[in-house]
């Protein structure tokens, strides 16, 4: 019996089967972190949405708590009370309005990015007008009364009354852009 082995023949055929073994191994492991790189893409892009979203309720909540602060000048309250609401007037309105520039043009200090879709911006330039005045009147009450900390409460309550007026409208266009930023966000995890 004679057994010939063709040596070269066999080193051959192990090589090429170990490099298509290699070539499937890299094929994988490149789906894979293709894939791992697309997923945390998308992680962070959820984790700003998410942000975006959070600012966003906040909007309603500060709109509310700005209203609720103006209200609270009007009965007699000592000097030192009516320090105390006039600061978280202020600080209120602040942030507040940066919060909105940020959602309309994106901030750093906010880590907001500022692109909107058509939808949102559509719904952001039908809620502008009310936040404008809102704005306008509560910074007009904020000077005033950090000009003469004890003026009487009938000299601002025409501006009072107007952001009181536009308070409702505020807050069903910022729930409607927070459904709209929300929905968005749903839409791009659907995707994934």
């Amino acid at each position: 019996m004679n057994l010939n082995f063709n040596v070269q023949e066999g080193i051959n055929r192990f090589s090429r089967l170990g490099t298509w073994y290699i070539l499937a191994l890299s094929a994988i492991a490149t789906v894979a972190i293709i894939g791992q790189v697309l997923i945390q893409n998308h992680l962070t892009n959820q984790r700003n949405d998410a942000h975006v979203v959070n600012v966003a309720g906040k909007q309603r909540m500060l709109s509310q708590k700005i209203s609720k602060s103006l209200l609270k000048l009007s009965p007699a309250q000592s000097t030192s009370d009516r320090k105390i609401v006039l600061n978280n007037l202020r600080q209120s309105l602040e942030l507040w309005k940066v919060s909105q520039e940020g959602l309309l043009l994106g901030s750093d200090s906010l880590n907001l990015g500022g692109s909107n879709s058509p939808e949102v911006s559509a719904l952001f330039e039908k809620l502008t007008p009310h936040f404008n005045i809102m704005a306008e009147h509560a910074t007009k009450v904020v000077a005033l009364i950090s000009n003469n900390i004890d003026l009487p409460y009938d000299s601002v309550r025409s501006s009072v009354e107007t952001v009181l007026q536009h308070e409702s409208d505020f807050l069903t266009g910022m729930e409607e852009i927070v459904y709209q930023y929300d929905a968005e966000a749903g839409a791009k995890v659907a995707r994934l």
